[in-house]
């Protein structure tokens, strides 16, 4: 059963702990594909988003304790995705936890980060490293 389910989640991208701070011995991870699946100035990436989410009905006070969202490029998924995150307007998000598939090859088990950020066009998004080397043990 734990084989299926690392096996269905190939990749983890990263805890991301709201109060985490990056270590300084660790790299930051560059966009990989900014400004091919969403744009890659701040200015045109948030108006994209504000966009996606104008659209999207007010759910009123559901409050979700675990959300999936799509992470394909905005012009595939935005409007699902800013649907999913919508949800959580208002709400203190204590931890993201980002699950996908390899975009490589397969292989037993999962892939941990070992960036000490996310950078995006709007920032830095820091990993919780230290739940990632928890992970690792």
């Amino acid at each position: 059963m734990r084989t299926m389910r690392l096996s269905a989640c190939a990749v983890v991208c990263g805890w991301i702990g709201a109060c985490a701070a990056p270590a300084a011995d660790k790299a930051v991870r560059v966009p990989a594909v900014a400004g091919a699946f969403y744009p890659e100035s701040p200015a045109a990436l948030r108006s994209a988003i504000e966009g996606c989410m104008r659209v999207q009905p007010d759910f009123g006070d559901l409050r979700p304790a675990a959300l999936i969202a799509p992470h394909a490029g905005y012009v595939y998924s935005g409007k699902c995705a800013a649907a999913a995150y919508k949800l959580l307007k208002g709400m203190k998000v204590a931890r993201v936890i980002v699950l996908g598939p390899s975009h490589h090859g397969r292989f037993r088990g999962a892939a941990l980060p070992d960036y000490a950020a996310f950078r995006t066009p709007l920032g830095d998004v820091p990993v919780d490293t230290g739940a990632v080397e928890k992970l690792r043990a």
